[in-house]
Parts: structure tokens; sequence; C-alpha cells
């Protein structure tokens, strides 16, 4: 049961918070949650002015603490102040804090007091009680289950079958919110697991019949125009630029709130039916959040408003393109930026809002997109350190809070040059190390992706799959891994419009949503050798000439039911039958499935026995893997890859040799007067790739 917190009481907190006193110690001290104070300050109309004060001393202390070993949370709970108040605090000052791997190091137990959790784990299946009597989270728990390479269990509450149960019952017609109690179940939990599964929840005919009879009561209502007197008007008039809303003006006024939304739209103030909220309340809540600097989220809170509300008539107003900036805050901004911080950073120190500042640079010549924290200042002090120091792309990506790709993007915008093997994971994993992971694998009986990130190494496992092909190791077939035939596909129809023919498509998929894309852009770069990927290509060129959007001409149904693999090699070609009977002699339906009963995957084009000997011999021979390609009438992926699994691809060193040094002389000096990559690539007819490489191995004498 919820407490009762008196308005008395409410006061109480309000005097305590403003001499000084945390929200969190308030909140420990009187045994209430943060969130049942703020709802019921909100409901007397109380608002607290936010604080995000840490003292000197506190830092201090917070920065002991947390390099003992303890949490951000537990420093936090220590000082009395809000966790993501202190994380801000110490990214201000630059405070270097663990990595994920470098916590499960320090809330790592040990293995006997492990083996009891994961006992006791076994036998009640409660993480919840578990990971408290440890004192870390549930996801801290599992792992730390994986670590010691534990059995971790499925959640099998929410399996296919129950859903399936469950959306049987709603078709009878219980609502979700009737079976989740009759079965003492999450409504949450339930729409996350049908989400994971690719189920759709079926809608109850109940709530469909109701939302039916809204439609009608709102298209039979019948609009009608009540004689306003001119003290209404003027009333009206001067209510709303005072900033009322439409409620409180109908509550003054005596007249209902499409009466007002009409004479206010005569008077050439357009609102839309539905508002409340007026443009003059708006403007006020986005002047309060730049001068103030209270976040539009917490204003539109205390006004009654959802976030998106405001934040879609802040941009429909133009809004966000006003400048609020005085002469001092213009020259700390430029200073600020200069010196390579990023906009969060220079936000904080100049107090006002990330997009203000974003607003400012682009007023003067700086362009920066919308959404960036991350300055181009920033990225040319990443590759000059990048060289200088010699350190990793990932570590400098680490250090400064973004993803190592988006690093690489941005050096490319600038056409800087980095050399991708210098400082990465090929100096972190060992030829030992990576013969052990191989073995660990094919003793699993897993995929390589699956226990790296189940050891809690870098994702990027792709340096580790190129040492093992140089060691000549090779992965397990995905037969071989468990759980492999037993997956569950799902069957979907793809739909194409193509002016006025349209194409449907039957086929299966893990995921019909990521295989539905892999179609859209085979068909739209036309790579693709089949009639779905010809007509998805007419369709969208067509598209393209008559500014069609992309839900105008494509889209899809994943049909309800998933398959097992040997199910699915029989589910998939009656569905195509299906599909091929009820629509292939209607005029203007075309049906895009070749054969019947094709194998999962697609027939594909198969190499003969012996090819492989005749296509390393014509690699070694100097042909490159288009001319093989060509030569063998299949993809220049599936001769990079028969090249890789038999390790006989070349070093750069022996790649660059089939040119002459007089070619290469050449590249390298074009480069240096200045003519891009791109010209040179075109010019010499090489790849800008190759052209890359030489340049590299010119500078860097490159000895492979």
């Amino acid at each position: 049961m919820s407490a009762t917190i008196t308005k008395r009481l409410l006061l109480l907190i309000v005097d305590r918070y403003e001499k000084n006193e945390t929200l969190t110690k308030i909140c420990s001290d009187l045994n209430l949650k943060q969130s049942t104070i703020s709802r019921a300050l909100k409901r007397h109309g109380l608002v607290l002015q936010k604080k995000t004060f840490i003292s000197d001393n506190q830092l201090i202390k917070a920065k002991k603490l947390y390099s003992s070993g303890k949490s951000q949370q537990e420093t936090a709970d220590i000082l009395g102040v809000k966790r993501s108040s202190l994380a801000r605090k110490l990214r201000s000052i630059k405070y270097e804090m663990r990595s994920r791997n470098e916590v499960l190091k320090v809330r790592k137990f040990n293995r006997s007091i492990i083996l009891k959790a994961h006992k006791n784990y076994l036998k009640t299946g409660n993480t919840s009680q578990i990971s408290e009597s440890l004192g870390i989270t549930k996801s801290g728990l599992l792992d730390n289950f994986k670590h010691h390479n534990l059995e971790i269990k499925k959640w099998k509450k929410f399996d296919v079958k129950y859903i399936n149960k469950i959306n049987l019952e709603i078709s009878d017609g219980f609502t979700l919110n009737e079976l989740s109690k009759k079965y003492q179940f999450s409504v949450s939990g339930f729409r996350q697991a049908a989400s994971r599964l690719n189920i759709e929840i079926i809608t109850s005919k109940r709530s469909t019949d109701n939302t039916i009879k809204q439609q009608r009561e709102k298209t039979n209502y019948i609009k009608y125009i009540q004689n306003l007197t001119k003290k209404q008007i003027s009333d009206i008039l001067k209510y709303y630029q005072n900033a009322y809303s439409i409620t409180d003006i109908s509550d003054m006024v005596g007249i209902s709130n499409k009466q007002i939304i009409i004479c206010l739209n005569k008077h050439k103030i357009e609102i839309s039916p539905n508002t409340n909220v007026t443009d003059v309340q708006i403007k006020l809540i986005y002047e309060q959040s730049i001068k103030e600097k209270v976040s539009i989220s917490t204003l539109a809170k205390n006004c009654g408003l959802s976030v998106s509300t405001v934040n879609g008539r802040i941009k429909k107003l133009s809004l966000h393109k006003t400048q609020y900036h005085t002469k001092k805050q213009i020259s700390d901004i430029l200073k600020y930026y200069q010196n390579a911080y990023s906009i969060t950073d220079i936000s904080d120190m100049v107090g006002i809002s990330n997009k203000q500042i974003i607003i400012c640079l682009n007023n003067h010549n700086i362009k920066v997109a919308p959404k960036t924290d991350f300055t181009d200042v920033q990225v040319k002090l990443i590759h000059e350190r990048r060289t200088k120091e010699k350190i990793g792309i990932s570590t400098l990506a680490k250090e400064y809070g973004i993803s190592p790709s988006t690093i690489y993007q941005r050096l490319k915008k600038f056409d800087l040059d980095v050399d991708r093997s210098m400082g990465t994971s090929s100096l972190v994993y060992s030829d030992q190390m990576v013969k052990e992971l191989y073995e660990e694998a094919r003793r699993r009986k897993c995929s390589l992706s699956q226990l790296v990130r189940d050891r809690g190494l870098n994702e990027n496992f792709g340096s580790i799959m190129n040492v093992g092909r140089k060691l000549g190791l090779k992965p397990l077939e995905p037969h071989e891994i468990t759980g492999h035939n037993s997956r569950e596909l799902k069957l979907y129809l793809l739909k194409v419009k193509n002016g006025e023919k349209v194409g449907i498509y039957a086929g299966s998929s893990i995921d019909p949503e990521e295989r539905v894309k892999q179609h859209l852009s085979t068909g739209k770069k036309n790579i693709g050798v089949n009639k779905r990927d010809a007509f998805i290509n007419e369709a969208y060129l067509n598209a393209v000439k008559n500014k069609l959007e992309l839900f105008e001409w494509f889209s899809f149904e994943v049909l309800p039911g998933s398959y097992t693999l040997k199910e699915t090699e029989k589910a998939e070609p009656k569905l195509i039958k299906k599909t091929i009977k009820k629509y292939n002699n209607i005029l203007g339906i075309k049906v895009l499935n070749g054969l019947v009963g094709a194998p999962i995957g697609g027939y594909g084009k198969k190499l003969d026995k012996g090819a492989d000997k005749k296509i390393i011999e014509l690699y070694k021979r100097g042909l490159n893997t288009t001319q093989i390609a060509t030569e063998m009438k299949v993809s220049r992926a599936t001769i990079n890859r028969l090249i890789q699994r038999t390790g006989n691809q070349k070093t750069r060193k022996q790649y660059l040799s089939k040119f002459s040094q007089k070619e290469r002389d050449q590249a390298y000096s074009m480069y240096k007067s200045g003519i891009s990559k791109n010209q040179i690539s075109k010019t010499l007819k090489m790849s800008s790739s190759t052209v890359k490489k030489i340049i590299f191995s010119v500078e860097n004498e490159f000895t492979k």
C-alpha cells in the first residue's frame, strides 16, 4: 500500500530541502520514494528548485570511494546525492571511470561464493533475492555466472505456446488486463516477451468495438456556432494573451472549449480542434527553460502536458532557432570549442542548452549537426594523438565516450588517414589465446562470436578471426552449433507496388524484418539475379521518379506462428503454392517466387568439385577476386570466402607486388602533389583502397 503524504508533511520536506538537505537524505529519513514525493508535490502545486551542486570536499571523498572499488551508486548513497548528478560531475572534470570489464573485475566474487549462489539459483530460479544478498544487480549476478561458465536457465514463463494461448483467449473476448490478473503476470513483461519472439498480440474485440463507437460519435458530431457576446469575445482574447489554457478560459467565460477554439480561429489565431495549450504558453515554457535552466520535461509535467507535445509545438513555432546568448557567453562558447571541449561540456560550463550552443556555433560559420556532441576540433586532436602517441582508436573512443566507428567516419570526412592495425586488438590477442578460444568454442559447440561475448572480451571479434585464419583454424559450421536446427523461423509475405502492378513474395526467416531489408537493399542496387530483385528494382526506380515514400510502394506482413527448420521445409512450399494459387491469375498481380520448394537460403550458384584448386591457382597467378568470380560465374564474396577458408589470403606486400614500382611511385607522387585518392584511382584504374595501401606502404616502409 502506498504511503499517504499530507500537505503539512510536504511543506516540511520543502523547508528541509531549502535548508540545503538533499532529497535523497530526506527520502531515506522518511522511508519514502522520490517518485512518491514528486507526485505529491505536483498534486499540491509545489515545485522544488533543481539542485545539482556537489561541493569540492564531496568530490574528493567521491574519488576516494570510487577508486577503492565502490560503484557509482554506492558512492552516491554514501554522499547522499543522485548517481546521475555524481556521474555528470565526474565527467565534467574529465575523471576516468571504469569500463564494463573493469567493473566486473572489481565486483568479481570468489568462485565458492558464486557456486553457492548458483546452486541456490538452480533451486529457486529467483535472481532478485540472490543478487540482493550479494549486494549486486541481477545483471551483475548473471555476468558472474557467465564468467565462471555456469549454466543460466532460459526464462520459461513466456514461451511461444504460452503467448499463443493468451492470444486465443483474447480472441474469445477477454482483455489483456483481465488475463494478467487471472494468470498473475505483468502486462509489460508479456508485451516485451511477445516482441522478442516476433508474435503480434491480438486486439480484444471489446476494445475495437469501443474504438469504432468513438469514431462514429466523432463523425456524427454536428458543429454548431453559438452567438457570443462582445464581452465574451474580448475576455477570450484577453485570457489567451495572458497565457491561460483553453480549459481555464472555458471555465472563466462559461462556454465550451470548442466554441473558444472557433472564436480564436475566427480572429486569425490558428488552434487545432483537440488543443488545450496555447502558443503563448509554449513561448513562456521555452523562455523559462532557457533563462532558468530548467528542462522542458520538468516544465511540461508542471503544466500537465506531454514532453513530445511541447517539443513538437516549439519546433512548429521555430522557437528552437531563437538566440538567447550574451556577448560573454558567445566568447566563452567559441573559446571552449577551440580548446576541444565537447558540446555537453561547454553546456555545463556556460550554463545554456546544447541546442543553443549549436545555434551559436552555426551562426559563427562553425557547422555542427543538430545532435552532435563530438566536435571537429576533437576529431583533429584525436588524429594527432593517434599518430604521435600511437594510441589505438578503441582506447581513444573509450576516453571520449564515443564509438570507434564514429571516429573513423569523422576522420574519413576530413580525409585523415589512419592505419587500423596500430593499437588495435591484433596486439592484444596472442596466437596461443586464439587457439584456446577456437578449442573452447568447439568443445562447447557454440559460435566464436557467442564465446567472445560470454567471456566479456572485445565484441569486435573480426581480429580474432583474422589471426585464426593465419593459423589455419576453422570455426564450427552452422549445423554443428548447438541449437542451430531448433531455431524458430517465421513466414512472411512481401508486397511491392510498381505503378498498377503489385508483386507478392512469400518467404521464411529467423528475423523477417532484417530479411526484408536485405531484399530491399539487393533490389535497389540491382545486384540480384531473380525476378523478385528485378521487380523491386523497377518499383524503386518508379518510386524515385514519382517521389513516393517507402510505405507507399513497399510493405510486408509477418504471419502468425513460428516453425523449426524441419517444419519450415514443409510450411514454406505450402505457403508459396497457396500464394501462387490465390494471386497468379488475378490481373495486375505478379507472384515473385521462383521454383516451389527451394531450400532455405535459396539455390545460389554452387561450385563444381575440384573448382577450389583452380580458383587458388588463378589467384596465385595474379588475377584478382573480381576477375576470378567473372570466370567461374559466381559472386566475388564466394571467391573471397574460399580463399580465406583455405588460408591463401595474400599479405598487403604480396598483393601490392602485382603493381610495378613505376605505378606505385606514380600513385605516391600524384598524392604528394595534392591530387585526391579518388582521382588517382580513376586515373590509374585501381581501387581507392589499393591507392591507400600503396601510400601507406611507401610512407611506413611496409615490410610484411
